[in-house]
């Protein structure tokens, strides 16, 4: 396997300055008062901006290697894909990728690839797909089936599916009104149930934030639309030459 480094020494500087800045910011406050409460105005003033950068650096060196281990798995998640589909002369037509999950079109439509961290890539048919939901702020907007007996019941699922059909659709399916807002978001992903007997739900998560973005903000359109548009992908996908 070849040498993965994760984030290049430049990545890194930037990172560590970056949030060694930010949390220069986030820190000076909360330390200046509580320096204040066990001293006086005077010492607070003075000694408020070392502590701060004290703490600061601390901060942005666990938060550099926490983004490094972050890189490092998504390139070693990349490379299995890459892996995979050099063996199986699979030629990605369109991929999408994050820190969880990679996933590819072939040309063809014929094939989907998934490979997840610490998982096997899979090459997955368009049979394989039993149901498909775009969620925002987990509230389902818009589904669709294989076409190949329904949403998700049979036996042909419940054998696939630790824990029965009624286990898999409240995780395809969920809804937790105490998220949803009525002028922003804070998440979209897609979500299928396939036939794999090691993990047949499959997530790809294109916003997840504790942030609620304006749906009028280039963030939220951003998502927005790259979900859309691997919801037509994955229709495409499931639909093509069914009869």
């Amino acid at each position: 396997m070849e040498d993965i480094k994760g984030m290049s020494s430049a990545e890194m500087v930037v990172t560590f300055v970056f949030m060694a800045f930010f949390g220069a910011l986030l820190f000076a406050i909360p330390l200046f008062f509580i320096i204040f409460i066990f001293t006086d105005w005077t010492t607070a003033k003075a000694t408020t901006l070392w502590w701060s950068s004290c703490v600061a650096i601390v901060f942005s060196i666990f938060a550099t290697i926490n983004e490094n281990e972050k890189k490092e798995k998504s390139d070693r998640n990349l490379y299995e894909a890459k892996s995979v589909m050099g063996t199986l002369n699979f030629q990605a037509k369109k991929f999408f990728q994050s820190d969880d999950i990679y996933v590819a079109i072939d040309k063809d439509f014929s094939r989907l690839l998934i490979s997840r961290p610490g998982r096997r890539a899979e090459i997955i048919k368009r049979e394989d797909v039993y149901e498909m939901v775009l969620e925002v702020d987990e509230e389902v907007v818009s589904k669709s089936s294989s076409g190949m007996g329904g949403s998700l019941v049979g036996a042909a699922v419940g054998g696939v599916i630790t824990g029965g059909v009624g286990a898999i659709v409240g995780a395809v399916a969920g809804k937790n009104p105490s998220h949803q807002t009525k002028s922003g978001i804070r998440s979209v992903s897609i979500k299928m149930a396939v036939n794999s007997n090691d993990s047949p739900l499959v997530v790809i998560e294109f916003l997840n934030s504790d942030v609620t973005y304006e749906k009028s903000s280039m963030v939220a359109k951003h998502h927005l639309n790259e979900a859309n548009n691997w919801w037509a992908l994955l229709t495409v996908f499931m639909r093509k030459d069914a009869a």
